[in-house]
């Protein structure tokens, strides 16, 4: 009876760990199963990131070549692919947006120029395609702050600073561009007298824009100044005489 009762403990022993083994797996496999439905990587899941990392760049191939050939829509249509197959990655954004401009897509351009912008890397870049696109859609004043923002973060680039300054000319911001001219001054090569007459005809710009306002006697001043720095600048100085009066007014 003894080696009876014995036997039975060992046994139920047995069928506790059993159980216990069972909870053990099923809780395992519970714990697994919820790991993939959330994105954890195992080799079901890389197999399938593979698989669409090779249609997408398959994809991009495609888009290249129908672009090459002159075929915009077609290759509209496969860098878009390209960009959903490889998660948005920065390559595929950089080909959907200059084809997407190149088919004359500004909304797809500025899509793509935005998503690029939260990259360090292609952040400038991507400024640089969204002022482009501000400009063509005739918005020179977002143009104007997104073009300062990049020289903000690249002052010594000399293409953004051209870009500031031709887009303050267009927004009649003569004082900054006499700032932005002063940065081109520092970092582009160029004769001292190329940069006195520039500023000079913006001095003058300045000068008959205030005149227009009905402050004439501030107009005066800075055409005077204008005519200092740059003796030799002729329209300054016929901006003096027609219009302020005589030699001897001055």
């Amino acid at each position: 009876e003894l080696n009876i009762s014995i036997l039975i403990a060992l046994a139920a022993m047995g069928v506790i760990f059993l159980l216990i083994f069972m909870v053990v797996a099923l809780f395992n496999f519970g714990v697994a199963v919820t790991r993939f439905i959330s994105g954890d990587e195992t080799a079901i899941s890389r197999y399938f990131n593979k698989s669409r990392q090779i249609k997408g760049n398959q994809a991009l191939s495609k888009a290249l070549i129908s672009f090459h050939e002159g075929d915009s829509t077609e290759a509209l249509i496969q860098s878009s692919r390209a960009k959903n197959l490889l998660k948005h990655n920065t390559l595929s954004l950089l080909i959907n947006a200059q084809i997407a401009k190149q088919a004359g897509n500004s909304r797809l351009v500025l899509e793509n120029y935005k998503k690029l912008l939260a990259v360090k890397d292609t952040k400038l870049l991507a400024l640089s395609g969204i002022v482009s696109e501000k400009v063509k859609a005739g918005d020179y004043g977002s143009a104007l702050i997104l073009a300062k923002k990049s020289v903000h973060l690249n002052p010594k680039n000399i293409n953004n600073i051209n870009t500031v300054f031709n887009l303050q000319i267009q927004e009649k911001d003569w004082i900054g561009a006499r700032a932005s001219l002063k940065a081109k001054k520092k970092y582009e090569k160029g004769p001292n007298s190329k940069f006195l007459r520039q500023e000079a005809i913006l001095m003058f710009a300045e000068a008959k824009e205030k005149r227009a306002q009905g402050f004439t006697k501030e107009a005066l001043g800075i055409a005077l100044t204008a005519v200092r720095q740059y003796p030799s600048f002729v329209a300054a100085l016929s901006f003096r005489f027609l219009s302020f009066g005589t030699a001897k007014d001055l």
